[in-house]
């Protein structure tokens, strides 16, 4: 970052936005103190908080002013179940006890997350740790939220009631700062849109100056559009249903008493990209697991070209890339992770600089994975999927942490995977990205298979509604 200024003051919710890379983690990480304390760096400027400054002191001081939520909520629980993750931090700094039970009770009733009561954190999806983490900040009463990206892992409905959270926040007083891509869920409700660049700040608009400006003009600067209506994209063709190379039969699973998969039934063909949807904790991701053989199925059967096929075999013939992105990404250097397995060539070379290309990161080869921004670590995840040339993949959540221009080349390159012939299955909540790549939609509920519908002008309004979207959409502008 350079020469970044910002003001805000009780009661205003600031959105942050830009390219992945551009700072907006950077300045969530300042605001928070975790720059230069942990991140160390050349760090100069002031940072004030209710008129103090914040410069001598301590993490765990700025932590009782500033509550975060980092872009993976994982790598900040400190306790295994949800309950205690919420009062964990509370509990540290000394609360009594009976402020701190109250304030948790508050926090499950406000952020109304009471079905997370005593549940895992490792059972919880990653939309449901999100809450969590939230749930936590909020009972520490903080006078600044700071939240990464906090939507980036939830379905529709969740970030409807994010955005609802977050105006009550706001409303209570408190500043509110959210490093953001997604935009039509706080349009309504932001005071400030800071556009960042290359690590500086190079625009502020207002509420007013934001809604007057044109769709056009917020996809030249690479944003999403605040009205989903103006998402001009189009869908593949669907494919012929003979060449069926993937098929699952009353596929189910369940982790002691609970029931996570209860017979999901389904078939693709070679060269069809279908989207999976449906609500948290639906069953997406842990059917994408058992189908790609990282899980085993306790009942029912998968199938490969007409071949049952056990967990192991699965294993080689599939590629499943996670949402947390750091769960895959192994080796010292961009380039490396994909060619990790392959043959070391000057051949395999030339294929892996032309993928990280086709995703606009050739210029990060020689860097390490893990010093990545959440986007860039998301199109490096795809990237490598690309090199495998698996028979079956599933992508979780490939848009995550990615802003509109990156979106689309995502989109391009998942066409590109279906021209190949490989089987795609695409979860995501992003409607932008479904309507744009996805010709066939699969929804699951409660475990179990509950739509299976090709995606057109007419269903366009089905897949709205499946999604919780607001009514606005147009399928025109998605099919013209």
């Amino acid at each position: 970052m350079e020469d970044v200024s910002l003001t805000l003051e009780p009661g205003e919710l600031a959105v942050v936005v830009g390219a992945s890379g551009c700072g907006k983690t950077t300045l969530t990480r300042v605001l928070n103190g975790l720059v230069p304390r942990f991140f160390e760096g050349s760090f100069q400027g002031t940072i004030l908080i209710n008129g103090q400054d914040v410069s001598q002191w301590s993490i765990g001081q700025i932590g009782r002013k500033v509550g975060s939520v980092f872009q993976d909520p994982r790598s900040q629980f400190f306790t295994t179940s949800a309950t205690s993750e919420i009062a964990f931090a509370s509990e540290h700094f000394g609360i009594p006890t009976e402020v701190m039970r109250q304030r948790v009770e508050e926090a499950f009733e406000r952020l109304e997350i009471q079905p997370l009561r005593g549940r895992s954190v490792f059972e919880l999806s990653t939309g449901e740790r999100q809450k969590v983490a939230l749930a936590s900040a909020y009972a520490m009463r903080p006078s600044v939220y700071v939240l990464d990206e906090p939507s980036a892992n939830l379905d529709p409905q969740a970030t409807r009631h994010l955005g609802t959270i977050i105006d009550m926040l706001r409303q209570d007083g408190s500043v509110v700062l959210v490093a953001e891509h997604r935009l039509y869920y706080l349009a309504s409700s932001l005071d400030k849109l800071v556009h960042m660049r290359q690590g500086r700040i190079v625009e502020i608009f207002d509420r007013a100056a934001l809604h007057a400006l044109p769709a056009s003009a917020l996809e030249a600067r690479g944003l999403r559009q605040i009205d989903l209506s103006h998402a001009r994209i189009g869908a593949l063709p669907p494919v012929s249903r003979e060449d069926i190379h993937f098929q699952s039969h009353d596929v189910a699973l369940a982790y002691g008493e609970r029931v996570v998969l209860n017979g999901v039934t389904t078939q693709a063909s070679r060269g069809e990209v279908v989207g999976l949807i449906g609500r948290n904790g639906s069953g997406k991701t842990t059917f994408a697991r058992v189908a790609t053989g990282l899980l085993k199925q306790r009942t029912g059967r998968i199938r490969h070209a007409y071949r049952i096929t056990s967990a192991k075999q699965r294993l080689k013939t599939s590629f499943f890339v996670l949402q947390d992105a750091d769960y895959q990404l192994y080796t010292e250097s961009v380039i490396e992770e994909l060619m990790l397995g392959l043959p070391d060539s000057a051949e395999t070379r030339r294929q892996a600089l032309e993928t990280l290309a086709r995703f606009d990161i050739d210029r990060l080869a020689e860097r390490h994975p893990q010093s990545l921004s959440g986007g860039q670590k998301q199109r490096l995840t795809i990237a490598v999927a690309a090199m495998r040339r698996a028979d079956v993949l599933f992508l979780d959540e490939p848009t995550s942490g990615l802003d509109a221009t990156n979106l689309q080349r995502v989109g391009e390159e998942i066409r590109l995977l279906a021209d190949q012939r490989q089987v795609v299955f695409v979860i995501s909540h992003d409607y932008e990205l479904l309507a744009q790549c996805c010709p066939r939609i699969l929804r699951l509920e409660g475990g179990r298979t509950a739509a299976d519908y090709l995606l057109d002008i007419s269903s366009a309004r089905r897949l709205r509604a499946d999604l919780d979207l607001p009514a606005t959409a147009n399928p025109s502008w998605l099919w013209a």
